[in-house]
């Protein structure tokens, strides 16, 4: 429980700041004076955040934080997990990208920062999944891209 309420609060951390700075300037024009720029913005950051929030909750019992080992644990290949194999990470960096296009460009470094983290973190945990699931995650790693269908 403590873990869903850290995650809960890092989200609210990285993420109302886009959807207050997007209301409030609605009528002012934000950061980049383009309307369409905010509106994409937020558009990306629901979709990573509605990505997130999907892939942990067909993730079950098997969610834990970044590179821990569960006990009994089974792969996981439905849903968004069909399409790439970190859909967390993948809806993180999404939102953080939101949050950079609408409130400012200085949210960059976090973001660089944070993927290069879920990056680090994505290969500690194929080689534990690898461990734990030779044939299966080698398969599964075959299909399915890492964080972006078709491309990584």
């Amino acid at each position: 429980m403590l873990r869903v309420v850290i995650v809960l609060l890092v989200f609210l951390f990285l993420h109302i700041p886009v959807l207050y700075h997007f209301i409030l300037n609605i009528h002012t024009r934000s950061f980049y004076k383009n309307p369409f720029i905010n509106v994409f913005g937020v558009i990306i950051f629901l979709l990573g955040f509605i990505l997130s929030m999907w892939a942990r909750i067909c993730l079950g019992k098997n969610w834990g934080m970044p590179m821990s080992v569960k006990e009994k644990p089974e792969l996981v290949t439905k849903g968004p997990y069909a399409y790439v194999r970190h859909p967390i990470y993948t809806g993180m960096i999404f939102a953080m990208l939101g949050t950079t296009l609408v409130v400012t460009i200085f949210w960059l470094i976090p973001f660089i920062i944070l993927s290069a983290y879920f990056i680090y973190s994505l290969k500690i945990e194929e080689r534990e999944m690898l461990k734990q699931f030779p044939k299966d995650y080698m398969a599964y790693k075959r299909r399915t891209k890492a964080l972006i269908p078709f491309v990584y």
